[in-house]
């Protein structure tokens, strides 16, 4: 029963890796996404993403042009 119990714990493991893998992936279509239409209206745009304790973060800066619309 003990290697169930290990085999079962990996697979929690492996889930959760993917599940975080699957977040950046959509952050970071969602960073490109933003990037594009920034560009298109303002030119040059600053994209840092991340993720640490749970959180998923984005933090979009521009070159001083400003993103008004």
């Amino acid at each position: 029963m003990g290697h169930g119990l290990a085999t079962h714990h990996k697979l929690q493991v492996i889930q959760a890796q993917l599940l975080q893998s699957e977040k950046m992936s959509s952050i970071g279509q969602l960073a490109a996404d933003i990037a594009r239409y920034a560009i298109e209206k303002h030119g040059v745009i600053t994209i840092a993403t991340g993720c640490g304790d749970g959180r998923v973060w984005i933090e979009i800066g521009d070159t001083g042009s400003g993103m008004t619309d």
